[in-house]
């Protein structure tokens, strides 16, 4: 028989009937998937399922075996049976341990959902990976409801969701192709006999290009009804490329609860995203606010304290157009949308879906980045610190110079040249755009501009007398070359707002960080300081405060 495009694993009492007249679930799946795949591909697509499904925990036989080496990706129908069941665990672990799961920075394991099930109970390979849900989740009680083809009202649900899955799959059988081979073994009949196996599996593949993006967390925040389907495309995003979300199965409705599960959630978590649209969303018993503001909430307090040694970046996403349906939704958005205190790993969005899920993506190779570069950091100041501590070496090691381009008006000389000074009493190598003038063409001037920008360690925008739509055109220079840097990520980046502190200097609101000068220069810097410390200066403040 030919290799398969799809391997479907499920639990035999999954595809059971309620009523004599209806046909399995796992049946209907199987075949619109399969269908729906050949219309994808442009030929007949190879969906291979078992359709004389042995009991959960009979053993692992030949003919499965023989299916799982020969797929090209494996499609699991999640359950509370299935994630019982022996025999479903020994077809992950062979799909596994003979195709390997990740290809570049995608899985050949898709999840789907049928039933939900509970976090601890999923396979190791399944973590993060619950991304196709084909039930309904009801707002209160805790009860859901299947998407089953029967139902009118659920049916458009159903095939909404195994369009996803369509796509998804189909996307990735056509880009790495089935081996089709005509070489390739026929499957015996299906025997009761355990499979032995006498030479050794195939090696799982490794990923494609040494640009493939690291394995890495993400907290995708549960949200209110209306945006339900967008946290759906994100985690399947999210699982597609291997990367882990969380949660993976629904909150705990008792707030104390939900409290621990999420801390736990959020540790590892590099990080999170928070989608918000016009519904306030559910509050957990004994609670006072939303699940999505209590993550809100919890994941803020969790960022700041965690800045100095492992950052935790935030993503919040305010669906476009959103007003919100009452009172306390409408000020939840105003106070995002104004928010002042959102720190330089934050971004606030209010774009498509899709610039969405780009950002994200940008996100999480900037976060891994940023890791790198810490982890090379420490490396060379062990180095360094070994060799000058050496014999015939310096007595004291010498940390390496950091830049930081302080950008002003041509008018505030005077003024910024305490912040400077203040900088540079910290041992940041400090560069002015003022040093700007001594070039003689405004091309010449630019084309500096985006290199400091490009190279610096830090950017500071000095808010002293100049308008507010002056500093709003240096934040979106800024915000640009975020995007555009060849040096990795910026260690900070803040807007000083020099006192006095009133007026429009006092009431502008933008979604960049921003420090508000109230006394000297030397203690309001103290948090962007500490900020573009690294875990290896013996020096790092804390971002606190």
């Amino acid at each position: 028989m030919p290799s398969h495009d799809v391997f479907v694993s499920y639990a035999h009492v999954d595809n059971e009937t309620l009523l004599e007249e209806q046909t399995g679930w796992i049946s209907i799946f199987q075949r619109a998937l399969q269908k729906r795949l050949g219309q994808l591909l442009g030929r007949q697509a190879a969906v291979w399922w078992d359709r004389k499904r042995l009991s959960g925990n009979h053993h692992f036989d030949e003919t499965i075996a023989t299916a799982c080496e020969h797929a090209t990706v494996m499609v699991s129908v999640v359950t509370p049976r299935y994630l019982k069941s022996d025999y479903c665990r020994h077809e992950v672990d062979h799909f596994a341990a003979s195709r390997g799961l990740k290809v570049g920075d995608r899985s050949r394991l898709f999840m789907c959902v049928k039933t939900p099930v509970e976090r601890g109970d999923l396979f190791p390979q399944m973590e993060g990976k619950l991304g196709y849900e084909f039930f309904q989740q009801e707002e209160a009680g805790g009860r859901f409801r299947e998407y089953e083809i029967y139902d009118p009202a659920l049916k458009p649900l159903f095939m909404a969701t195994l369009e996803d899955l369509a796509q998804d799959v189909g996307r990735l059988v056509g880009q790495l192709g089935s081996d089709r081979s005509s070489s390739a073994p026929e499957i015996a009949p299906a025997t009761s006999q355990p499979v032995v196996r006498t030479s050794k599996a195939p090696e799982p593949p490794t990923s494609e290009g040494a640009d493939a993006a690291p394995r890495q967390s993400v907290l995708v925040a549960t949200t209110a009804g209306d945006i339900k389907a967008v946290r759906e495309g994100i985690v399947r995003e999210l699982s597609a490329r291997d990367h882990v979300a969380l949660p993976s199965v629904a909150w705990s409705e008792e707030a104390d609860a939900f409290e621990t599960e999420l801390s736990q959630a959020i540790d590892g978590v590099c990080l999170s995203v928070h989608m918000l649209g016009d519904k306030y969303g559910v509050t957990p018993e004994d609670g006072e606010a939303s699940y999505p503001v209590l993550q809100l909430e919890q994941v803020k307090r969790m960022a700041a304290q965690r800045a100095e040694t492992e950052p935790l970046a935030r993503i919040l996403w305010i669906a476009p157009e959103a007003t919100g349906a009452n009172g306390r939704q409408q000020r939840l958005l105003e106070e995002l949308r104004g928010d002042p205190t959102l720190g330089p790993l934050d971004e606030l969005l209010e774009g498509s879906e899709e610039e969405l899920k780009d950002r994200i993506l940008s996100k999480l190779r900037a976060l891994d980045e940023l890791r790198r570069q810490r982890e090379e950091r420490a490396r060379q100041a062990v180095e360094r610190d070994a060799h000058l501590l050496a014999p015939g070496g310096l007595s004291q090691p010498v940390l390496a110079v950091k830049k930081v381009y302080v950008i002003s008006a041509d008018a505030e000389g005077d003024d910024v040249e305490e912040v400077e000074r203040a900088l540079g009493s910290h041992g940041f190598d400090v560069i002015s755009s003022l040093e700007l003038q001594e070039e003689e063409t405004e091309s010449e001037r630019e084309a500096l501009h985006q290199r400091w920008l490009g190279e610096c360690d830090g950017c500071l925008i000095y808010h002293g007398q100049s308008k507010v739509s002056w500093v709003r055109a240096q934040i979106d220079d800024v915000r640009k070359a975020l995007g555009h840097r060849r040096e990795g990520p910026m260690g900070g980046h803040v807007v000083y707002v020099a006192p006095p502190v009133e007026g429009l200097k006092k009431r502008y609101r933008v979604h960049f960080p921003k420090l508000e000068g109230q006394r000297e220069p030397v203690q309001d810097l103290e948090p962007f300081v500490a900020l573009l410390r690294t875990p290896s200066d013996p020096e790092a403040d804390s971002i606190a405060g």
